[in-house]
């Protein structure tokens, strides 16, 4: 009997007490934090260009404008400036030398319309903005002409040049 007197004083007080702490612990706190990211821009060259190869020709003769196409592909909204660098820099912002081995060289201008009328060079770009909704790639042509439009008199050979295609965003 004893050991009931005990224990129901015993457990009536431990419930009072119990219930006196959840009703302290009745309040919350809160707090937040940020979920980031910094998206920055990105092109890239999507197609690569082809050569541009004015054939076999004979001194004197005239040429004709070649050219070739490239893609670049930028994300959304992406402002973006194309230049173009010649390995072996020519007369003028747009131009080049196509080379031979023994270091002969024919000039060459590069522009971005068929008509030669819009230079396109090392400071002379093409700029863009890639589309609001779309990072879809853009073709770009690249019109050349030997310089001064015939072929001059030079030793026969083999005349190269490597152009940069640079995209800045």
């Amino acid at each position: 009997m004893s050991f009931k007197r005990f224990a129901l004083p015993s457990l009536i007080a431990t419930a009072a007490f119990l219930s006196m702490g959840a009703a302290h612990a009745a309040g919350t706190a809160t707090g937040t934090f940020n979920v980031n990211i910094n998206v920055i821009g990105k092109c890239v060259i999507s197609t690569a260009a082809t050569d541009i190869d004015f054939g076999t020709v004979e001194v004197g003769a005239a040429t004709v404008t070649k050219n070739n196409t490239f893609s670049v592909q930028c994300s959304k909204k992406t402002g973006y400036t194309i230049t173009l660098t010649p390995l072996n820099a020519g007369t003028g912002d747009n131009g080049g030398k196509m080379k031979t081995a023994t270091g002969e060289t024919i000039d060459y201008t590069m522009y971005s319309d068929a008509a030669g009328s819009t230079p396109w060079g090392k400071t002379a770009g093409v700029s863009g903005t890639s589309s609001s909704s779309s990072s879809a790639a853009v073709d770009y042509k690249v019109y050349a002409k030997v310089t001064g439009g015939v072929v001059p008199d030079v030793p026969v050979g083999a005349y190269t040049d490597k152009v940069t295609i640079t995209v800045t965003y």
